[in-house]
């Protein structure tokens, strides 16, 4: 293999010319140029890219850690991220955390550390380990969150505008009772979801722990969950399928007997059977941004303000087919669009495993998990008057005017998946900003 010194023989001139030349650093005469030019390709010649680095000070790559791997929709920002990079001759090194928020720190860290910068996908790591890192490496950008406390290049789209839109459209097509399986407990999109469940009246809503994969919404799908309920939210469109999966094996119709909606409109969504019905997230544009925050920090320059994109909703066969009216019938109410009569809007949080004890009220979602809000949307919030309805495997909630707690907008924390159900668990009923122990 040819090397520098090859190649300075053979154009004769000094190694620091064939550098300066090859490296498009300096001042050298078109002559001599063109002499080492001709060298380096007659003799197969290639600079190391390592010692360039090692020079500039800088590897030519960024790092880019996701969540999950499997996730169709982090290969769409990983496309977005890598194609605006490749524009710019920079490499992108792809790690993924398995959901795991120590495991993500690790390779944070590990990423940041043999690369110029790191980009942060929907990370799950707390308040405290974000701070840290953010310390330790000089060039972080985020997408899907918004640290508190410390400034960092943060893009994300309004994910509790378009969760909102969505509920919004199923109260408008006579659904009075959801239920809403939600997402990674540290996730902020999750966090966003549930703020939005405040900001549309008119619609009853269970909350109900699930998770993010296909798996996940398959699982937690059973007669009692859904009892009452006209439509199933689930946190994205992979949980969504997962659903539509699980009601066919139980002899239930969709959009018929139970309407379900995802989140993100991923490329599988319009040919599931029925197609379904979610929110579109820009987010291959959300990628290039991430890089375009990325370019500013490496080159020294301003970033500005987070950036926020906007969704679109997408309504699809899984919402379609059930009439307003037929609706009303089913939900017991009147059919009616725009802003509902009622004053609000009925919430149940509901632990598959349990109730967290020692958390008689509301508390903030996980640390790290909300970050700061983003816009609000335009829906303006009420305050429920009527005590949420019972769940099927419940006990009648106590008297709305029970001890104030914080805002229905920032659910408590359940029990972990697969913890051991301890004394004291039950659930939570949400209402007028007013928890209630049942069972």
């Amino acid at each position: 293999m040819a090397t520098i010194t090859d190649v300075a023989r053979e154009a004769q001139v000094s190694e620091a010319t064939v550098s300066r030349v090859l490296s498009g650093k300096g001042s050298v005469s078109p002559t001599l140029a063109a002499r080492v030019v001709a060298a380096a390709s007659a003799l197969g010649y290639r600079p190391s890219a390592t010692a360039q680095g090692l020079v500039r000070g800088r590897t030519g790559t960024v790092g880019v850690l996701v969540p999950d791997l499997a996730n169709p929709y982090f290969h769409t920002l990983l496309e977005g991220i890598q194609s605006a990079a490749e524009k710019d001759g920079v490499w992108v090194v792809v790690a993924h955390s398995h959901e795991d928020p120590e495991l993500e720190l690790e390779r944070a860290l590990e990423l940041g550390r043999r690369s110029d910068g790191l980009i942060v996908c929907s990370p799950r790591m707390s308040e405290d380990s974000m701070r840290d890192l953010v310390r330790y490496l000089p060039n972080v950008v985020c997408t899907h969150r918004s640290p508190r406390g410390f400034a960092t290049p943060v893009v994300q789209s309004d994910v509790r505008r378009g969760s909102a839109d969505l509920l919004a459209l199923l109260r408008d097509t006579g659904h009075r009772r959801a239920v809403y399986l939600a997402g990674p407990a540290r996730a902020w999109s999750n966090a966003e979801r549930l703020r939005s469940l405040a900001d549309v009246d008119g619609l009853d809503v269970t909350v109900v722990e699930c998770g993010s994969t296909m798996e996940d919404g398959y699982a937690v799908i059973e007669p009692d969950v859904i009892d009452g309920a006209t439509a199933v939210v689930a946190f994205n469109d992979l949980v969504a399928f997962g659903v539509l999966n699980r009601l066919s094996e139980l002899g239930l119709s969709v959009p018929e007997d139970v309407a379900v909606t995802g989140f993100d409109d991923i490329a599988f969504a319009r040919f599931s059977s029925p197609s379904l019905t979610t929110v579109r997230t820009p987010t291959r544009e959300m990628g290039r941004e991430a890089w375009h925050l990325m370019s500013l920090l490496l080159d020294g320059r301003p970033v500005g303000r987070p950036r926020v994109l906007r969704t679109e909703l997408i309504v699809r066969q899984s919402t379609l087919g059930r009439s307003t009216a037929s609706g009303a019938r089913r939900s017991g109410g009147r059919a009616r669009s725009g802003r509902s009569g009622r004053s609000g809007t009925s919430l149940r949080w509901v632990s598959r495993r349990g109730w967290s004890p020692g958390r008689p009220g509301l508390s903030p979602p996980p640390d790290g998990a909300a970050g700061a809000p983003s816009s609000p949307t335009s829906s303006p919030k009420g305050s429920p008057t009527s005590s949420p309805s019972r769940s099927p495997t419940s006990s009648p909630s106590r008297s709305p005017t029970s001890s104030p707690s914080p805002s229905p907008t920032t659910p408590p924390r359940p029990c972990r998946r697969g913890a051991r159900r301890r004394p004291g668990c039950g659930r939570t009923l949400v209402s007028g900003g007013h928890a209630h122990r049942a069972g």
